[in-house]
């Protein structure tokens, strides 16, 4: 009987009260989530928020109307944002991946300038000299370059084809 009571008055209430009270449970959802992950409670907020106990009880019932001067007191005292923006949010999150991006750019750089200064010690170390400022030719160049010759001119060594 109970539930079909509760179901008559659901579908009676007020959209806009509905939506009301559920950000107003979004909100104290996101404030009690912080404080539990540094082991406050409701006393330990009143306390440096200067309120009492009761009142912030009061506010994280559900149908305290928090304004946004009472929301930025809360975030500075809690130092995390309760409430976040979709453009807000989407730009920390690009500023994340930018930063993981950046960082790990360096680590590969990093560690290829390591592997060069490790191939070039052991070059030196070998005795054997190389000369950076030697063309690089790759086989697909050297291979075109055999192609555009007249056949007759190739020594038989120079076919692109020609089985080893």
């Amino acid at each position: 009987m109970n539930s079909e009571r509760f179901k008559r008055a659901n579908e009676r209430a007020n959209p806009n009260h509905k939506a009301f009270v559920s950000k107003n449970l979004d909100v104290i959802e996101q404030i009690i989530y912080i404080m539990q992950e540094r082991g406050w409670t409701q006393k330990t907020l009143a306390e440096k928020l200067g309120k009492s106990e009761s009142e912030i009880s009061k506010w994280l019932s559900g149908l305290h109307n928090f304004t946004v001067q009472t929301i930025v007191k809360i975030e500075q005292v809690l130092e995390n944002p309760i409430l976040v923006t979709p453009i807000k949010y989407r730009q920390e999150i690009v500023k994340e991946v930018q930063t993981k991006l950046v960082d790990e750019l360096v680590k590969l750089v990093s560690s290829s300038f390591k592997l060069h200064n490790q191939v070039v010690a052991h070059r030196d170390a070998a005795g054997q000299h190389w000369y950076h400022a030697a063309p690089i030719v790759s086989k697909t160049a050297l291979t075109r370059q055999a192609v555009r010759r007249k056949p007759e001119a190739l020594k038989p060594t120079e076919y692109p084809l020609q089985a080893a």
